[in-house]
């Protein structure tokens, strides 16, 4: 939609003669780049009418520093004080956005008279409020070269020696409401931008409905002095695809802006390198395959004889990194012969061209072939008649099967309730959007390094040996110094014997790996790793049970998996991959570019909470054992939801 893309690419958005009271549409396109700050309310016999509706747009990264101060009562007329860190001044700027009908029938010269008296006791008001106005509209207003700084405003013509000069003008036509405009701006000591800034040289910005209109200039800006000495351009584009009347993009200088932090890049376009930005490796789970996948894991037998090698290595490190290595690739490989893999874009999310392109969830394969069918209709350009019957059929299936999903959905609701199934839940929750974050990169960069950036550990010495904090165990909480703690322990000659745990067979490590792997969520996000929850939890075979008569499901990853944790585990190491984590902003509250209204949540990889909650598992179960011992007293406390990352 043009209109959505002329839109991000402006920080704050006016739009007049919207003609209707609900914006969905429009910003369906733009959730996840810009808000909407304020849209008049328009009467229900006037909705889709020409001369009706103004809204305010702001973009996400200076929403939070706009708000409505007054919604005229009189005027199609909305106030918003914005913030003294926008524009960089020590107080605020009031911006108004502003539609005045033209003389017509219905609206005399009488009527636009009124209008801009109104007009200037509102402008008198928020002045008083703050100096700094910026006031912007259609107010179909013809100015020509009508001054409205004279000799009477000794302060502006000295500010600003080039309002001595005549404006710049290509439609010298004048009317009543320009002659009114002129006399507003004079009396509040405003300056009109037509004509004066950079970039304006008073050309057209009405085009008119039909091609060959000479056209005209209804569109204005009004500024205080202060507003106006940071102008930098204006760009007008003549542009019929959107509206008659031309956008005006105005440009503004900004000195000590509080949105340097701020990412503007979200509202570009991504743009593909030569070549093209490279493709990943996606893993995709497909049910219906998954016994040909756990055919493809047994039948593997280069790579199982790769990971005994690998197993068999003396060196610790090398043999912890080979060993994983190892059993990733098995997984991917046995998915590729699957066919569950598959090679994605990686700039594929970042294009524009996909942004709210997801059909809803209504849209069927009947509507897909009606919208077929009318898009080829107007693509050969058959007759009108033939056109709108196939609009028409298209437009009934829509309606048709929207109808029917939506009876379908109150059906299973309603079933639901009456059942009492907790998954009702799940049909009232809102579905939550994801989107980039307004915060620069380099900004996260600074925020992230500032508080996980590790610190060196003190260093303490008993006896000729360097003692850590790991050597002893010290009570954490708020407020407390370890740094001190351990210096008082160490000067008290004191350091607690290290309790034992018994190693673990390669037999019991089967047994917490099996039963840790069925309690995985299958729709758990990866992270970083490329191996999902279902390519370990469902890679099950049918095979005679052991002891007793018919099949049971055996799952062929347990021993490899459980073997490669007993030599993490002998080791006392992990593969460098499994340090990384992927971190996610969660908005909780406060300004949008600021880090610290975020809540960061760390996804790691799909093995490495796997290892962790079998090493919780084996942890807790000592725990437990050690308690019915009558000398010792201890607390358990169960994990919630996540695992400790690495005992």
């Amino acid at each position: 939609m043009a209109l959505q893309e002329l839109i991000r690419n402006h920080a704050i958005v006016v739009l007049t003669e919207t003609r209707t009271n609900t914006m969905d549409r429009l910003m369906s396109g733009l959730h996840d780049t810009h808000r909407l700050i304020y849209a008049t309310h328009i009467a229900t016999g006037d909705v889709g009418k020409p001369g009706f509706g103004v809204a305010v747009l702001a973009a996400v990264q200076c929403a939070d520093f706009l708000h409505v101060h007054l919604d005229s009562q009189r005027l199609q007329c909305i106030w918003v004080r914005c913030d003294e860190q926008l524009f960089g001044f020590q107080e605020d700027v009031i911006l108004g956005a502003l539609y005045i009908n033209p003389v017509s029938q219905p609206f005399p010269v009488r009527a636009v008279t009124d209008s801009f008296s109104s007009l200037l006791d509102e402008v008198a008001r928020v002045t008083q409020v703050s100096p700094h106005v910026l006031l912007c509209g259609d107010l179909n207003a013809k100015i020509g070269r009508m001054r409205e700084v004279t000799d009477v405003h000794g302060g502006l013509l000295m500010a600003y020696p080039a309002l001595h000069h005549a404006r710049r003008c290509k439609f010298p036509g004048v009317n009543a409401a320009g002659r009114l405009l002129v006399e507003l701006a004079s009396i509040c000591e405003l300056v009109l931008g037509t004509g004066r800034v950079c970039g304006d040289n008073g050309q057209r910005t009405c085009l008119g409905h039909d091609v060959g209109v000479a056209g005209s200039r209804p569109d204005h800006v009004l500024m205080s002095d202060k507003v106006f000495g940071i102008a930098d351009c204006v760009h007008i584009t003549e542009d019929r695809a959107i509206s008659d009347h031309c956008p005006i993009s105005m440009t503004f200088r900004v000195p000590n802006s509080s949105l340097e932090d701020a990412d503007w890049g979200m509202q570009s376009e991504h743009v593909c390198k030569p070549g093209g930005c490279g493709s990943r490796l996606s893993m995709k789970w497909r049910p219906e395959l998954a016994e040909v996948y756990a055919e493809a894991l047994v039948g593997n037998s280069e790579m199982q004889t790769q990971f005994e090698q690998a197993i068999a290595k003396k060196d610790p490190v090398s043999a912890c990194e080979a060993a994983c290595f190892c059993l990733r690739s098995m997984i991917v490989q046995a998915a590729g012969d699957a066919g569950m893999t598959g090679l994605v874009s990686v700039c594929g999310p970042l294009r524009a061209s996909r942004r709210g392109a997801h059909s809803p969830p209504w849209f069927d394969a009947a509507c897909r072939e009606k919208r077929r069918v009318f898009m080829e209709a107007l693509r050969t350009g058959q007759p009108l008649h033939a056109r709108e019957f196939v609009r028409r059929q298209y437009k009934i299936q829509i309606r048709w099967s929207k109808r029917a999903y939506t009876q379908r959905q109150r059906d299973v609701f309603l079933g639901r309730l009456y059942s009492k199934d907790p998954d009702v839940h799940a049909m009232l929750r809102r579905s939550k959007r994801t989107q980039t974050t307004p915060v620069a990169q380099s900004v996260w960069e600074r925020y992230l390094k500032a508080h996980f950036q590790p610190r060196e550990a003190a260093q303490l010495v008993r006896g000729g040996v360097a003692l850590s904090a790991r050597d002893m165990a010290v009570p954490l909480g708020r407020g407390r110094d370890v740094e001190a703690l351990l210096r008082q322990g160490t000067q008290n000659n004191w350091m607690p014997e290290p309790d034992t745990v018994a190693v673990p067979s390669e037999e019991e490590m089967q047994g917490l790996v099996a039963k840790q792997i069925g309690k995985m969520n299958g729709r758990a996000s990866p992270g970083f790793d490329c191996v999902a929850a279902p390519f370990i939890k469902y890679a099950a075979v049918v095979r005679p049970r052991v002891n007793g008569r018919g099949t049971e499901r055996v799952n062929v990853l347990v021993p490899y998996i459980a073997r490669l944790f007993k030599l993490f585990y002998d080791k006392a190491r992990i593969p460098e991959c499994w340090k990384k984590a992927k971190l996610t902003p969660l908005y909780k509250k406060g300004p949008l570019i600021d880090p610290n209204s975020y809540r960061m949540l760390a996804v790691s990889g799909t093995m490495y909470r796997l290892y962790a909650n079998v090493i919780r598992s084996l942890v807790t179960d000592w725990c437990v054992a050690w308690k019915q011992d009558s000398r010792h007293t201890i607390w358990l406390l169960p994990w919630k939801e996540h695992p400790p990352a690495h005992l």
